[in-house]
């Protein structure tokens, strides 16, 4: 029988638990494990205890015009007159898929739960 030192065992044990936090979203999460793994993990952090700050919007709007950035696309920002950000995406963006990806990656499920709790509004 093969002893694993207990550094490796502790590897071992680790990356089991990595494997098996990874498969799908937390209880009480209402999302199906490809929607879960799909999303980047600055997503499934704002949105795993069901509620979503401020902070945790702001942060998923910007990694999302970051991604379009990245991807050769300028959002046009028009600003947050009220509880939501209000941003005009090139055509381009949307037909190549770079708007479809972003968004599902970083901001879809943050934006979702951040309008639940706090509807537009105009004044």
């Amino acid at each position: 029988m093969r002893r694993l030192p207990l550094l490796g065992l502790a590897a071992s044990v680790l990356a089991l638990a990595l494997v098996g936090c990874g498969s799908g979203p937390p209880a009480g999460v209402d999302l199906t494990t490809a929607e879960w793994s799909a999303m980047s993990r600055q997503q499934q952090d704002a949105v795993a205890d069901g509620v979503v700050t401020e902070r945790e919007y702001t942060a998923g709007y910007e990694t999302y015009v970051s991604c379009l950035a990245d991807r050769g696309y300028e959002v046009e920002e028009l600003g947050r007159p009220s509880t939501v950000y209000q941003f005009g995406v090139p055509d381009a963006a949307v037909v190549e898929g770079a708007d479809d990806d972003c968004y599902e990656s970083h901001f879809r499920h943050v934006d979702d739960g951040w309008q639940i709790g706090h509807p537009w509004r105009s004044d």
